[in-house]
């Protein structure tokens, strides 16, 4: 059988802005794979062009759900899901000429594979531990020993068991299907964690809690924790669990040694350059290595990384060892401070040279 050459594309953040449950996502991505295969023609999509919103086509994945799509040749983008009527408001708002030329711009775009084939692009340990949508597989490295013990940090209190997640959960800015994966990263590895978990797992709430882990055992006095989003919704997200943290007393000195940026703004930020995303995290990299760049990161936590590309997964191994002294770089314990996030089903060329070359190797927990 041909192989089929079909390309679907996801708005970037078009699972993070749809206000769904697991259940629905599991739906939603049922009729992903039924665009994959047989496209808009597949009875079952009930695929109609959106009255006075051309040229966008809308698609029933229930009773109450629809998709929003803009078809092009033998490629299909998916720019919105939500309940009815509220994605026909939206493509009545974005339908015009300059907003969608916006939206389908590729670097606004993510690669769509069905998991059977996005599995065949990963590492064989983690194809054939691949879990169910809905869960998580949090990984450390492994060949690892003497877990980072951290550092006292006058004025920080030190948590215990599930207190900083608790606390973290009251004021979260969207409802937490499941704390299962959060609970597993708020401890210690002794090497870097690797986060696994397909769209709606909650993952950037796994995040925000190994990041506030790492801020508690690792930030002295003037360093911080650097929360990299890959996305301006996830960047808004994570900035307004901060503000709300800082009003609580309990969460204000942990959360203060945290800093959540846009990984595309602080990499401006930096260079303040016109260049491409990999030259300008050689350009850091290199200034850290010279040492004509300074860093106060203590730790980095970086979501969907497999997003990022190589080069800005090694930056961000060299941001989280940027505070240890260069004589016990060598020491891969260190690497405690690198938590990479990640979708399994997404971009997973990318993602399997990230994992081999940050040395996170796949490992059960």
């Amino acid at each position: 059988m041909p192989r089929n050459t079909r390309k679907i594309w996801l708005y970037n953040g078009f699972w993070d802005k749809a206000n769904l449950t697991p259940q629905e996502f599991s739906r939603v991505k049922a009729k992903l794979r039924q665009l994959h295969g047989s496209g808009l023609n597949t009875p079952g999509l009930k695929a109609k062009k959106i009255h006075g919103a051309d040229p966008l086509w809308s698609v029933r994945v229930n009773d109450d759900i629809r998709m929003v799509l803009y078809p092009s040749g033998n490629e299909i983008i998916v720019l919105n899901v939500d309940h009815h009527d509220k994605p026909y408001e939206w493509a009545q708002k974005n339908n015009g000429p300059d907003r969608l030329k916006t939206l389908i711009a590729r670097q606004n775009l993510l690669p769509y594979e069905p998991p059977d084939e996005a599995e065949r692009g990963l590492p064989q340990a983690l194809a054939g531990d691949a879990r169910p949508s809905g869960s998580f597989n949090v990984q450390p490295g492994t060949g690892m020993s003497d877990p980072g013990s951290g550092s006292d940090n006058p004025g920080r209190q030190r948590w215990a068991g599930n207190q900083l997640l608790d606390a973290a959960l009251e004021v979260w800015p969207k409802p937490v299907a499941d704390v299962s994966a959060a609970k597993q990263v708020n401890g210690t590895y002794g090497g870097p964690v690797l986060v696994l978990g397909a769209a709606g797992t909650d993952k950037q709430f796994t995040a925000v809690i190994r990041s506030l882990y790492l801020a508690d055992q690792f930030a002295e006095a003037g360093e911080h924790v650097l929360l990299l989003a890959d996305s301006m919704h996830a960047f808004e997200t994570f900035d307004l669990f901060l503000e709300r943290a800082k009003e609580q007393e309990v969460l204000k000195p942990t959360v203060e040694a945290v800093e959540v940026a846009r990984f595309d703004d602080w990499l401006q930020h930096h260079t303040q350059e016109p260049v491409s995303r990999d030259d300008a995290c050689c350009m850091v990299r290199q200034g850290l290595e010279d040492e004509t760049l300074t860093s106060k990161t203590a730790a980095v936590v970086a979501l969907n990384c497999q997003n990022f590309g190589l080069q800005a997964v090694h930056l961000c191994r060299d941001l989280a060892l940027a505070t240890i002294p260069r004589h016990e770089r060598w020491d891969r314990s260190k690497l405690e401070r690198l938590c990479l996030v990640a979708d399994p089903f997404q971009r997973t060329d990318h993602l399997r040279l990230n994992i081999q070359e940050c040395d996170v190797k796949p490992a059960k927990i």
